[in-house]
């Protein structure tokens, strides 16, 4: 499984690469978390925007990209502290400290 994560929007609104990996070259406790982290949020049945109640130009978008095998789905949040997107800030957390 390939994973990637960037940050879109802010104030400069430039994109910004977080982390990418590839579970097939990380230690299997670390993959093993990636993976049970990206079934438990569902992460293929989520829709490509996440919705949020958060307003602003300058707010920061994270966009997550999962291929797994023939799946491909990328999915982009507010970290607004909704509800809809606990799981992808956990998902997020993760592959950056994987990623480093």
């Amino acid at each position: 499984m390939r994973i990637r994560v960037r940050q879109l929007g802010g104030f400069a609104g430039e994109p910004l690469e977080l982390g990418r990996v590839d579970t097939a070259t990380l230690p299997a406790d670390v993959a093993a978390a990636l993976h049970q982290t990206v079934d438990q949020a569902h992460f293929f049945d989520l829709p490509a925007v996440v919705p949020s109640d958060s307003v602003g130009a300058d707010l920061l978008v994270y966009e997550i990209t999962v291929e797994d095998g023939d799946r491909r789905h990328s999915v982009s949040f507010v970290e607004d502290g909704s509800e809809a997107a606990s799981p992808l800030r956990g998902l997020k957390t993760q592959l950056v400290r994987a990623a480093r």
